[in-house]
């Protein structure tokens, strides 16, 4: 009877520790939901990493009750950005003999010689699970002075091209089709079209930016191309194409509304999985633009066309101000968020808030 009644009391115990919430700024899917807490967790380690170069750098590691956002710990790292601290500090819960505990947010931030902030703060959860050898990185204020680029400015341009950080899985893409026949309103590429698109597309600079070094396969379609050797079955409606997943369709058209226009479309995953770029001129600005819609997001006034080819408008104004200024490659801000949007250690559709912070908890 008494060992039932003691059962009884843990059982209740546990019910009412069990708890969902939803941090401030992070992604949907990282609610906490503990069915029971977690047991013996004290240890806390890994390294702090810049996410440009993947190199540890020094900084400061904040770790915070989920409940309350109370700092529980804040150590420094060394100077490669290594770290390693013993919680010892609620939220430990003591049942009887045996000692608990919740998850906890990891926040962290480099900084330099001098004391002062040199990236912003990245926020993420730790869990028994996971809480020893993380790999923390971090996106680096690094080339935004020497580009008049205020860390305030980055975050308006990101929220601006793509707030909800929408990315592919570069690991499952599969290569760009490019047509030579639209089959909708019969607009033609010719084959040296098609060899000035391919070219543009594995040129190094934007080979490597937009798809992170990682190969790429290019298929020209001809008069002579199969049914079966095409990855879309129908173009209609762009919104709601018929396209084999992971690729992207490049296709000319006869469109009087538009030079240019790029979209995607979105898995059950929350990855792109599919884009089309419909082209009615070919020149390496437009076809960089294009791509630009497809892989990073939309446009961008936050910042002049000499730093991202996203920018827009492009009127007479524009032209008489800026005139070949206007990039041919990709821009610093360009660069600087697709080697954030595509860090493997950030997922997509992940809060803004988590990677790009100005400040440490409580904000």
């Amino acid at each position: 009877m008494i060992k039932s009644s003691l059962i009884k009391k843990i059982s209740l115990l546990a019910s009412a520790m069990i708890f969902s919430l939803s941090i401030s700024g992070c992604r949907d899917n990282y609610k906490i939901k503990d069915e029971l807490p977690i047991k013996n967790f004290v240890e806390i380690s890994g390294q702090l990493q810049d996410n440009e170069i993947d190199t540890g750098r020094q900084g400061k590691i904040g770790i915070y009750d989920p409940v309350d956002k109370s700092l529980l710990e804040e150590i420094l790292t060394d100077e490669n950005g290594n770290f390693n601290l013993k919680l010892e500090k609620k939220p430990l819960i003591e049942i009887g003999t045996e000692t608990y505990i919740r998850k906890v947010i990891l926040q962290a931030r480099l900084f330099d010689e001098n004391n002062n902030p040199s990236s912003y703060v990245r926020t993420t959860i730790l869990s028994r699970e996971d809480s020893q050898n993380r790999l923390i990185r971090v996106v680096p204020y690094d080339g935004l002075k020497e580009n008049s680029i205020t860390p305030e400015q980055f975050i308006e341009f990101v929220k601006e091209v793509n707030l909800s950080m929408r990315k592919w899985n570069l690991n499952d893409f599969q290569g760009i089709e490019i047509l030579n026949k639209n089959p909708l309103d019969g607009a033609q590429f010719t084959q040296e079209q098609q060899n000035n698109i391919e070219k543009i597309i594995l040129d190094s600079d934007n080979s490597d930016f937009y798809f992170q070094g990682k190969p790429i396969k290019i298929q020209k379609d001809n008069p002579s191309t199969l049914e079966s050797e095409k990855h879309y079955k129908s173009l209609e409606g762009l919104s709601e194409m018929d396209m084999d997943k992971n690729w992207i369709i490049v296709a000319p058209t006869k469109r009087e509304d538009i030079s240019g226009l790029g979209r995607y479309q979105l898995g059950d995953d929350s990855y792109k999985n599919s884009g089309i770029i419909l082209l009615k001129n070919i020149n390496e600005l437009l076809v960089l633009h294009e791509f630009a819609h497809v892989l990073l997001g939309w446009h961008s006034k936050v910042l002049p066309p000499t730093l991202t080819v996203l920018y827009a408008p492009w009127n007479s104004e524009d032209w008489e101000k800026y005139g070949e200024q206007y990039l041919r490659n990709p821009g610093f801000a360009d660069n600087k968020l697709a080697l954030m949007l595509y860090e493997e250690n950030y997922m997509s559709e992940e809060k803004l808030e988590n990677i790009l912070s100005m400040k440490f908890l409580p904000n």
